[in-house]
């Protein structure tokens, strides 16, 4: 059975892998139809547009792995540093401005401010972006 389950193992992994670089790149365009409509109120956010800035990041990443891969070891130092000085710029301000809660409220006062039919429901939609790096078959 071993060589067999190897083999199962290494199907599921390569799936796996392929599966979360297309949820990332369907996160970006996602996060870029969002950070339009905040912006734009108006933005009516149709799903072919979606689409389309998917396929927009995925070109971008293409050209960048394959094109730019002399400079990329340099470009991963740099955005590595750029991500933890943003981190903290990002976190401060937040820490200190933002209004406290007591204990109850961060652990035992839930609300259903989004129209869905249950507070359960709420919830699980709310987990979705969250937990969907963590759920993959290969974790």
């Amino acid at each position: 059975m071993q060589r067999f389950l190897s083999y199962i193992t290494g199907w599921t992994s390569t799936m796996a892998w392929q599966a979360g670089n297309a949820l990332g790149i369907f996160l970006v365009g996602s996060l870029i139809q969002t950070m339009i409509l905040v912006n734009d109120e108006n933005y009516a956010f149709p799903s072919w547009q979606g689409t389309l800035l998917a396929f927009a990041a995925m070109i971008i990443a293409y050209i960048g792995n394959v094109y730019g891969s002399k400079v990329l070891p340099y470009w991963q130092n740099a955005v590595f540093a750029i991500h933890i000085i943003a981190y903290f710029g990002y976190i401060v301000p937040v820490w200190v401005k933002a209004p406290t809660a007591t204990h109850k409220q961060v652990w035992a006062d839930f609300q259903n401010e989004g129209g869905w039919s249950s507070m359960g429901l709420t919830l699980l939609v709310g987990q979705l972006t969250g937990i969907s790096a963590q759920v993959g078959i290969d974790t």
